[in-house]
């Protein structure tokens, strides 16, 4: 009878550990619930922090030509061969002895330049001769604003400002601005002219000497190298059209 007691009393005790150890634990969830949970999570988390976006990308919108160029444009491949083909007419006739031209440079000023480098060696000087661009402005009146400079003393460029806007029949006329605006006006003058308009073209012009006289001078639009002519003793070569695949150039 002791022995069955005693039996009975054990047979509780494990009834009674067993009932508080199942309520006690948690039932786990499936992985797939767990995982779908903790993406949900996340994605909130993310949807309402604040996204920090760069000046460009807020303002690249208001105007067409003011968007950033991509970092790795592609370039028609009939530009890059005949890039090729005019470095080698350059070569033929300025009569040089070398030109490096790679089949895969991209027509830029810089690429101009390294490849007359192992003929004409590095240059000693450049200056800027004139920039200009083509705007909208807030009204719809189409205006170009161009900027010549004028090297005095040799060093310091004087910078004289003009505007021109287009009549009705297609022409520029000038128009009349007092001297503070023309001239040497400062840089943040003259990129204050194109807020709040559509800016249409960009283009600016440079010249680049070498040491034994030989000139460089180039044109480039819109981020792009537009056209050069060099110039070497008696001989000289122009290219011209060169973000284009109809460009040429002339060995006069």
């Amino acid at each position: 009878m002791k022995d069955r007691h005693i039996l009975l009393v054990a047979a509780a005790l494990v009834f009674v550990m067993g009932f508080f150890y199942v309520k006690g634990k948690k039932p786990r969830k499936p992985i797939e619930e767990t995982e779908i949970e903790e993406t949900l999570e996340s994605e909130s988390a993310t949807a309402t922090k604040p996204v920090q976006l760069p000046a460009a990308a807020v303002t690249s919108s208001d105007r067409t030509f003011a968007a950033p160029a991509p970092q790795n444009p592609v370039v028609n491949e009939a530009i890059l061969r005949n890039f090729a083909n005019h470095m080698k007419e350059v070569e033929k006739c300025l009569h040089l002895s070398s030109v490096n031209s790679g089949p895969q440079a991209e027509p830029t000023p810089d690429n101009l330049l390294a490849m007359l480098r192992p003929t004409l060696g590095e240059s000693v000087v450049q200056i800027d001769d004139w920039s200009q661009f083509d705007i909208t402005d807030k009204s719809g009146t189409k205006k170009r604003i161009r900027v010549d400079y004028d090297y005095p003393d040799g060093v310091t460029p004087n910078r004289r400002l003009s505007s021109y806007t287009l009549n009705s029949y297609g022409a520029l006329e000038i128009d009349n601005l007092t001297s503070d605006q023309t001239d040497n006006p400062n840089e943040a003058y003259i990129e204050s002219l194109k807020e709040g308009a559509q800016v249409l073209t960009e283009e600016r012009a440079a010249r680049v000497y070498f040491a034994q006289g030989e000139e460089v001078a180039f044109a480039i639009k819109n981020g792009k190298l537009d056209s050069f002519n060099i110039s070497r003793s008696e001989y000289s070569i122009n290219c011209s059209g060169l973000s284009e695949e109809n460009s040429r150039c002339s060995c006069p």
